[in-house]
């Protein structure tokens, strides 16, 4: 509600991602140097993980290359696996300002920081994280390729600019994949290979039901007959560890492993319906304005920013993602793309897609 009311415009838009870019970008190469130098670059660890006790900490270690223990690449993070979210955005955004930037430096630095970005996911052993760029980087191929389709109708300089977009950014993903994860491996050693591979002998449904699904179900079996309007708030996360009343077992805490369960603690089927649609009219905001005869740079942010809003909503099959930061990037990204639209509109009313 206030940042579209805000005056932003483009440049606003590229900066405000810029900063996400580069500071998720030091995350993932810390997370690395991390996996790199066992001891030198890892912070304390949260006291939230450690209470969980030493066999859930030990749980969170590997083997490098080298064959020494280390925990899950944190990045800039207290928490062994947070480096898995800094590459997510180190890829995804620098997907962006590989398509955009006119300097062929800026372009070759973008494409480092995806490399490592990818590099940092695999050191993680997040595997949602890898799941979720690859949905993202699938969607973002399809949207550029519809525009590629749709823009011979637009102006000859906008057809030049985006010429090579689509073809350049299969290549350069190609690229990213085989150094990245080769880098990984080279660092990580085979327990990269050993933790990814789980992601392959069965389907994808299978794998999933082992590992969160089950979560969903127990929600939907025990939870939603309970609960159908919520179970009030604060019975979940850190809410629940900072503020809760678990002495009380009328309010004692809920474990909440993915979003579905969250929200439908937090506010029953109805927060559930009114979030994901929600989240539907701003994803789809984002795909028409990727879609429409605007400036070729506002029109690759937006399929980029679409890309990434299809990837949040996966690992909403994850972890609870809208109950923290994750969450106010998401509507915070949304809210100044919608706002650099609207900006661009007042100067071309006959460009700019319907609201």
């Amino acid at each position: 509600f206030w940042v579209p009311r805000l005056p932003i415009d483009m440049s606003n838009l590229r900066r405000v991602m810029l900063m996400i870019w580069i500071f998720q970008s030091t995350s993932a190469v810390v997370g690395i140097l991390q996996v790199y130098f066992p001891g030198h670059f890892t912070p304390a660890i949260s006291t939230v993980i450690l209470d969980q006790g030493k066999a859930y900490v030990k749980g969170l270690q590997y083997q490098n290359a080298y064959g020494e223990v280390v925990f899950r690449a944190m990045g800039l993070s207290d928490i062994p696996g947070g480096a898995g979210s800094a590459g997510f955005y180190a890829v995804l955004f620098g997907t962006a300002f590989m398509l955009t930037s006119r300097k062929r430096m800026g372009r070759m630095l973008a494409v480092g920081t995806m490399v490592a970005g990818l590099a940092a996911i695999f050191l993680s052993h997040v595997r949602a994280s890898l799941v979720m760029l690859v949905a993202s980087a699938a969607v973002l191929v399809v949207v550029l390729a519809i525009r590629r389709a749709r823009v011979r109708a637009a102006r000859p300089a906008w057809r030049r600019y985006e010429a090579g977009t689509l073809i350049r950014l299969v290549a350069v993903l190609g690229v990213v994949a085989f150094f990245g994860f080769t880098w990984a491996v080279a660092v990580g050693g085979g327990s990269v290979i050993e933790r990814f591979s789980t992601l392959a002998p069965a389907d994808a449904g299978t794998v999933y039901h082992q590992n969160r699904g089950h979560f969903i179900e127990a929600s939907i079996e025990d939870l939603l007959p309970e609960y159908p309007l919520g179970a009030g708030l604060g019975r979940w996360g850190m809410m629940n560890h900072y503020f809760g009343d678990n002495s009380n077992p009328n309010t004692s805490m809920i474990w909440a492993e993915e979003q579905f369960t969250a929200w439908l603690v937090d506010g029953g089927v109805p927060l559930i319906v009114v979030y994901l649609y929600a989240i539907w009219v701003t994803g789809m905001f984002a795909f028409r304005l990727s879609l429409a005869r605007i400036d070729p740079e506002l029109a690759i942010l937006a399929a980029v920013i679409c890309a990434y809003d299809v990837g949040a909503v996966l690992l909403c099959l994850d972890y609870p993602l809208f109950g923290g930061q994750s969450g106010m990037e998401f509507w915070m990204i949304n809210a100044v793309l919608f706002a650099a639209a609207a900006s661009r509109g007042q100067q071309n009313s006959d460009q700019t897609p319907a609201r």
